[in-house]
């Protein structure tokens, strides 16, 4: 029964196959599986060969409440399905690493929809019972059984759909579905794609490569379902939970797609003390001048993507947005910061996140000499010169301490121009402490 519960093997087998490379879970359920004739998998692709993260019968194409797609689960379930490719041949779908670069170069001016059709196979719960499979204590191994009555495995649907964004701070986006962002393993093509985009016009033919507009009068969640009609006949559907920020009749907002680089905002590489970075800039909305009058400076916290690309995507400007705009902090933060307090967002991007503190503390106090130098005076309240405010998000707002802490200590006759300093664990888990300057 081992193959059905990989937890409480891992002790025993780690010690009995110490010879084996078993140094992953995927690695150990393959040498647990690796007597097992693969041309027997209909599909090629079996659930418990692969890396076990999620119950993909949760996500079959029949709707149900738990049955909800974003982008994150979208990605954990490709690369479940991906790495469950048994068979010795060629693997037919692309690594999630090239998936992942399709997925970013295909939503430049529209907002993506990538689509996941499969199917796969999964050991059967009577398997073992029905003398299907057998299982070998000594070398902790399963085996098939000559002469079986019936197939140990059973066929399973995966679909997985959703767009790359999941608000929209305006209240109308640009969507579109693209034939090189479909990903469909199961030999059939599909005969109609439809959404219901919960706006109160039922469902919506679709046209691979044709944008479609989708606006909202109102705030709020929106349940879309997404919907599939293969060659046979059979449908496969989702749902996917999106969040109207802004109806479309109201003031504009913090939005990724109006961040800029400006003219100073690439902080290049200096031997020895710092990798650089890359600093956006999103002006207020608030009687908008595209000029820099107060600044709200963010530092990104610790981001391995340089390091580990096929790990973690680098964090940038426009997740910190996102984080802003999540719905469950049941305040409006985007519209408070850029609308009401008239914010200029500074968004730092380390070159190498996971570098050390210091090094990028460096980089955090070049940026703050560059905003003093280049901030104008707020012709919105008084004709002042504002001071800074300096956000750390996580291992960020250790390297923003350090940084105005050495400003404040090493270089007195250069001021930081800096009245606030507040750091925060993430940006979803909450204000952790405020240091006043």
């Amino acid at each position: 029964m081992c193959i059905l519960s990989y937890t409480p093997c891992f002790i025993f087998l780690r010690e009995t196959i110490a010879q084996v490379d078993t140094r992953t879970t995927q690695k150990l359920l393959q040498y647990i599986m690796q007597p097992l004739d693969k041309d027997q998998i209909p599909t090629g692709f079996l659930e418990e060969y692969g890396c076990p993260m999620l119950p993909m019968a949760t996500f079959n194409g029949t709707l149900t409440d738990s049955n909800r797609i974003d982008m994150h689960l979208w990605r954990t379930l490709y690369f479940q399905l991906q790495t469950g490719w048994a068979k010795t041949t060629s693997n037919p779908l692309l690594a999630i690493t090239t998936v992942n670069s399709t997925i970013k170069n295909n939503s430049v001016d529209t907002v993506l929809f990538p689509l996941l059709i499969g199917s796969y196979n999964t050991v059967k719960s009577n398997a073992f019972s029905s003398n299907l499979l057998s299982y070998n204590s000594s070398t902790n191994q399963v085996h098939d059984v000559q002469e079986r009555p019936e197939s140990p495995y059973n066929m399973n649907n995966l679909f997985a759909a959703c767009p790359v964004r999941k608000d929209t701070t305006r209240g109308f986006e640009a969507f579109i579905f693209k034939s090189n962002a479909i990903w469909n393993n199961t030999g059939k093509t599909f005969s109609s794609l439809q959404v219901n985009f919960d706006d109160g016009e039922g469902f919506t033919n679709i046209s691979i490569g044709t944008p479609i507009t989708v606006s909202y009068t109102d705030t709020g969640y929106k349940r879309w379902t997404i919907k599939v009609t293969l060659n046979d006949s059979s449908i496969l559907q989702c749902y996917s939970d999106y969040y109207v920020l802004e109806a479309s009749s109201e003031s504009a907002r913090y939005d990724a797609q109006q961040s800029i680089i400006p003219a100073w905002g690439v902080v290049d590489p200096v031997n020895g003390v710092h990798d650089g970075a890359t600093i956006w800039v999103n002006y207020s909305n608030f009687d908008r001048t595209n000029t820099l009058r107060k600044p709200l400076i963010v530092v990104e916290g610790y981001d391995v993507s340089t390091v580990a690309p096929t790990l973690q995507l680098n964090y940038w400007i426009g997740n910190f947005i996102d984080a802003i705009n999540e719905p469950q902090l049941q305040y409006d933060f985007n519209n408070q910061l850029d609308d009401t307090a008239g914010y200029d967002l500074v968004f730092i991007d380390f070159n190498d996140g996971a570098d050390d503190i210091v090094r990028n503390a460096a980089i955090v106090q070049e940026v703050i000499n560059l905003v003093n130098a280049n901030k104008v005076n707020d012709d919105r309240f008084g004709d002042i010169l504002q001071q800074n405010v300096v956000m750390g998000l996580s291992m960020g707002g250790l390297c923003a301490r350090y940084a105005l802490a050495n400003m404040t200590k090493n270089f007195p006759g250069t001021p930081t121009e800096t009245r606030l300093m507040i750091t925060h664990d993430s940006p979803h888990r909450g204000l952790i402490c405020t240091f006043v300057l």
